[in-house]
């Protein structure tokens, strides 16, 4: 994971089993991501670039760098050399600016959470417009072409809120084919709050039933198939071992 948010909620969900000496600033100005950036979290095979404190600075130092979104690519590609991750997550900051875009341009998928309210889903606006912006200013390149996921998430059982959900359809079909809804939808579940008081994810603290997952664990595998289908078998292969070794 790659924590790109000023808000650096990220950097502060999982609990740290290796602290690196660097973050966030190094993997940039440096355009690599090596052992002296990357913590360990204390979930097995899941590691993190933190937002650090000097992050602030780096970004002052790019804006006068060439093609200063990229950096991040380049590091990326750097690390995919070395085949050591399945699958590289950034958190991108909400609002419009140089770290959102060397978030999205390193990005070959873009996964957007929309809550189904009505102030909320104006927030899906500003990512259109995001998209055109790279569509027009990188013509022909991979980031014109990007696809974008919508999550509908936190979803109520209301009139509303299903009248939202299908306004919020609605509007990704008018984009050509870039926005594709994913069509597992979150609900809002008191769980999410439980796993984040305890620094863990969701499958981690919610109750099995006879081996089987839970309705929100269940609900976020299905997720996973849908976005990564590559992954789906191998998903399914090792919850069926976790529920022998049960």
């Amino acid at each position: 994971m790659i924590d790109c948010d000023p808000l650096a909620s990220l950097t502060k969900y999982f609990a740290l089993s290796k602290t690196a000496q660097y973050g966030l600033s190094y993997a940039l100005s440096r355009r690599k991501i090596d052992g002296t950036c990357i913590s360990s979290t204390s979930n097995e095979r899941l590691d993190i670039v933190c937002h650090d404190a000097g992050t602030p600075a780096t970004l002052i130092e790019l804006t006068a760098a060439f093609n200063p979104a990229f950096v991040l690519e380049t590091a990326i590609k750097q690390l995919r050399e070395h085949d050591i991750y399945d699958i590289v997550m950034i958190d991108t900051p909400g609002a419009q600016g140089l770290l959102q875009d060397i978030g999205v341009v390193a990005a070959e998928l873009l996964i957007a959470p929309v809550v189904p309210e009505t102030l909320a889903a104006r927030e899906i606006e500003p990512l259109i417009a995001l998209l055109r912006r790279i569509e027009q200013g990188m013509p022909g390149s991979r980031q014109s072409g990007v696809q974008c996921r919508p999550i509908i998430s936190r979803a109520t059982n209301t009139t509303n809120a299903r009248a939202m959900t299908a306004d919020l359809r609605s509007m990704f079909l008018q984009t050509r084919g870039r926005f594709n809804a994913c069509n597992t939808v979150i609900a809002a579940s008191a769980t999410f709050d439980k796993a984040a008081a305890h620094k863990v994810a969701v499958h981690q603290i919610e109750p099995r039933r006879n081996g089987a997952l839970g309705p929100v664990s269940a609900t976020l595998f299905a997720l996973v198939a849908e976005l990564l289908p590559h992954l789906d078998e191998r998903i399914n292969a090792e919850l069926k071992q976790e529920e022998q070794g049960q």
